[in-house]
């Protein structure tokens, strides 16, 4: 008979992420930090890594989440890897021990690429919206003016839900 001992302390994931990113426009995230039993861990850090070097420091809120947004002005990778960490664990190994354990969380992204060099991207809303109701939403864009007939510089975005 065996009895499996799981001594991870906490449960980190990232939500709500994108698969890609589109250099020059920031990249929003989320990462969750939980209890084993899956109750939230508020007022907490979370270091987020980019290629093995630490980008920021983010504190969990009343729900275990920390928001992050991430500065893609300079990042020319086909593809990134983000790895979210909490603490390190303990370089301890004593036999018949079990040290506590804390699991990074990591996420793969690609860059996007479009033929014209243009893009649009709406920002999610993370709260319910209600029906009947005007809401001002934030989109990102960038636009290659030089394939524009004319060159006019207004360009019309109509969104319908």
């Amino acid at each position: 008979m065996y009895i499996n001992i799981d001594s991870s302390m906490v449960k980190i994931r990232f939500e709500n992420m994108e698969t890609i990113y589109k250099q020059g426009l920031p990249y929003l995230g989320q990462i969750k930090l939980l209890h084993p039993d899956n109750s939230p861990i508020p007022n907490e850090v979370i270091q987020l890594h980019l290629k093995d070097k630490i980008v920021g420091n983010y504190t969990t809120d009343t729900n275990g989440i920390a928001q992050f947004s991430l500065d893609t002005s300079k990042l020319t990778y086909p593809n990134i890897t983000l790895k979210a960490t909490y603490k390190d664990n303990e370089n301890c190994n004593a036999r018949g021990w079990v040290l506590p354990r804390y699991p990074q969380a990591e996420y793969f992204v690609t860059r996007f690429y479009s033929r014209t060099n243009s893009f649009l991207k709406i920002v999610p809303e993370m709260e319910e919206l209600k029906c009947n109701q005007q809401k001002k939403v934030t989109v990102h864009y960038l636009l290659n003016t030089e394939d524009l007939e004319d060159k006019i510089y207004t360009v019309n975005f109509n969104y319908l839900v």
